[in-house]
């Protein structure tokens, strides 16, 4: 059998800047590929599978325009290379981005079982739309940061039944979901994504994201739009906390 691969756009050291892990230092590895188009994306250029990838880890030189598709274990040969440096930063874990992983869930088991080896956790960020997959990667994963979207987000909804099944299956591990709100969206739709998550993982905790920026998907809500849907999740769910892109906000990648 041949070697799991997937195409990937960057490798880099950051701090994670979303949901419930903000802040902790982190490699981050993101992959090429997505076959959602959310209308606040923003790593349009991560969307096609098609390009080379750039690797950018302290400590080592960089790498640039490197070829396409990567097998899992010649990623794990360069993350070997990065973590026996003497004066490397302290990782927390590897975060798994896109892009959409779990269009390769072959290449997210062998980099998770290769990683859980290395006493390196695998930090998994999905679309929530892929449960399948999801189920196959899980024994490897060690967090997972699940999206929950809203359908004035995409230019097709998701049908709410896919995302019960992903919550479900992530609330085996410690998770958040994350959910992405711009000044467009409705009370009513907030209202029905909430009900969908408190059947499927009540005790999941939730994440309201101001988008950052202007997108076609709308702009960023008020400070009192938000305290108001807090508020209004918190009838649903046990825990919700609102937490910005806080990497952006730090100027940092």
């Amino acid at each position: 059998m041949s070697e799991p691969t997937a195409p990937l756009y960057e490798v880099f050291f950051s701090v994670q800047g979303e949901g419930l892990w903000v802040g902790m230092p982190q490699v981050f590895v993101r992959v090429r590929g997505c076959d959602l188009r959310c209308l606040y994306c923003d790593t349009p250029a991560a969307r096609e599978e098609r390009g080379e990838w750039a690797l950018d880890l302290p400590g080592l030189p960089p790498r640039l325009a490197q070829p396409n598709p990567v097998p899992a274990d010649c990623l794990l040969v360069l993350l070997d290379e990065w973590l026996r440096l003497p004066e490397r930063p302290a990782a927390h874990s590897l975060a798994l981005t896109g892009g959409e992983p779990l269009l390769y869930p072959d290449f997210v088991a062998a980099l998770g079982r290769g990683l859980r080896s290395r006493g390196l956790p695998l930090y998994l960020e999905t679309g929530g739309h892929h449960p399948e997959a999801l189920a196959q990667v899980l024994e490897w994963v060690d967090f997972v940061a699940l999206d929950c979207k809203l359908p004035s987000t995409l230019p097709e909804a998701l049908a709410p039944e896919v995302f019960t099944r992903s919550a479900a299956l992530a609330a085996r591990l410690p998770f958040c979901v994350k959910m992405v709100v711009t000044d467009r969206i409705s009370e009513a739709e907030l209202e029905q994504a909430f009900r969908v998550l408190a059947e499927a993982a009540p005790c999941a905790p939730l994440v309201l994201q101001p988008v950052t920026g202007v997108s076609p998907a709308g702009g960023p809500p008020s400070g009192r739009h938000l305290l108001a849907w807090q508020a209004l999740a918190g009838r649903f769910l046990s825990e919700v906390r609102v937490i910005p892109q806080c990497h952006r906000l730090l100027g940092v990648r």
